[in-house]
């Protein structure tokens, strides 16, 4: 089971626009320009934050995965900004142009700092960009880097923020480096846009390892389990036939009563 997302207050919602605007000939789109900051330590996990804004009494809700050129592992690390744009159908009496709305609310989530896996040491890191995908718009790289893991939880996954020509990025990649043990790591990393022919800098790192059961745990799970057993075929059976002895003696009762 992987950790558990945390509600992650450590943000900032930059200033925001809405407008209405003409969508072909009868129809209208409002849309919402904003920002999200990471101000904290720990890392924002894009696809599952969550912004509503009302347009007099109309609720507008946007859940940042339907953002069709967000990559679905997107995250948002310390000091990192990412762009807010969307547009939704409007049906309302407004005329068109900008639009004064209250302060959204967003919900933010994301991993918190102690959520990292301690004692990861990651030496020769390298990321650089070298193929793009114009129907996609997206651009691939290669990550590397040696790892000694002198901690005591596997690392299953991780996220590494860098800078693209003074621009923070923040990438998303599975991995398996074990506690006690060293190796060499190298995986394709997709970024958004055409980075080709740059090279990642100024790299962190965020490892993150899975919930693990303890054996307290175990145990009460068999435990459990041992006491539904006993319920199905012990006290099942056993209140059935108290159920039919009291339906038996009632059909007697009245019987006798009839006599």
């Amino acid at each position: 089971m992987h950790t558990t997302l945390s509600v992650y207050d450590d943000y900032l919602l930059g200033d925001h626009t809405a407008e209405i605007i003409a969508d072909g000939e009868s129809g209208k789109l409002v849309t919402f320009e904003s920002s999200l900051t990471n101000v904290g330590t720990g890392v924002i996990v894009l696809s599952d934050c969550h912004l509503i804004f009302y347009i007099d009494a109309t609720r507008f809700s946007f859940y940042f995965s339907q953002d069709s050129e967000l990559l679905f592992d997107a995250g948002l690390s310390p000091y990192a900004t990412h762009d807010i744009a969307f547009a939704t159908a409007y049906t309302g009496a407004r005329v068109l142009g900008p639009v004064d709305i209250a302060a959204p609310t967003i919900t933010v989530m994301g991993y918190l700092s102690s959520d990292f896996v301690e004692g990861v040491t990651i030496t020769d890191p390298t990321l650089a960009f070298t193929t793009y995908d114009a129907g996609s718009d997206t651009s691939q790289g290669m990550i590397s880097f040696a790892w000694e893991n002198a901690g005591d939880k596997t690392v299953h996954e991780f996220y590494v923020a860098y800078e693209l020509d003074g621009v923070k990025t923040t990438s998303y990649k599975q991995a398996h480096l074990d506690y006690g043990e060293s190796g060499a790591y190298s995986q394709m990393i997709t970024i958004d846009g055409d980075a080709t022919s740059k090279v990642a800098t100024n790299m962190t790192f965020y490892f993150l390892s899975i919930i693990e059961y303890q054996s307290g745990n175990i145990a009460l799970m068999a435990l459990l389990v041992i006491l539904s057993i006993f319920g199905l075929v012990i006290v099942a059976p056993a209140l059935a036939i108290v159920i039919f002895l009291i339906i038996r003696a009632l059909i007697r009762r009245r019987k006798a009563k009839v006599l």
